[in-house]
């Protein structure tokens, strides 16, 4: 697939950045040559790119938006999470009241539950609603996702940034 398809489906979906914007990323479902599909990937734009046989871009035929994935305000606020003794505690509300809790030492892209999907997010809850309601704690969420790096550079970032 070629970069500026990528991005174009990226801008789609929304990228997030990080607070230098050195990094820019979006959660996705993609589906590869072999046939296989992919849940829970984030493909990251970034200075610092890491090797993955498997999932290399010229690899994938199709990516599209994951039912998983939350939507980027949401991803935004995890990022902004505030830090609380050496966690970034981010919680979110289900349309069956029901709170999860995450970790968001990195951002929180997807629900990383096999039965929540995004559409039944409501919103963010303060942490000291979770403690007081209860949550259910997704726990090691970034080990349930993928992440595929292409490496940014600066014309990336201008088509990105356009």
């Amino acid at each position: 697939m070629e970069l500026r398809e990528i991005i174009k489906i990226g801008k789609k979906i929304g990228f997030n950045s990080d607070f230098n914007s050195n990094t820019y990323s979006f959660p996705c479902k993609i589906k590869l040559k072999d046939r296989r599909a992919k849940d829970y990937v984030t493909i990251c734009f970034s200075p610092i790119t890491t090797e993955n046989k498997e999932l290399e871009v010229q690899n994938i035929v199709k990516i599209e938006k994951s039912q998983y994935a939350l939507s980027q305000d949401l991803r935004d606020c995890s990022l902004k999470a505030q830090d609380f003794k050496g966690d970034r505690p981010f919680f979110l509300r289900t349309s069956k009241g029901m709170i999860l809790g995450y970790n968001a030492i990195d951002i929180v892209d997807f629900t990383f539950h096999d039965r929540i999907k995004s559409k039944n997010i409501l919103s963010e809850v303060d942490f000291d609603t979770a403690r007081i309601e209860g949550f259910e704690m997704i726990n090691n969420h970034r080990e349930k996702g993928v992440t595929i790096t292409i490496e940014l550079t600066s014309e990336i970032k201008e088509q990105i940034n356009k």
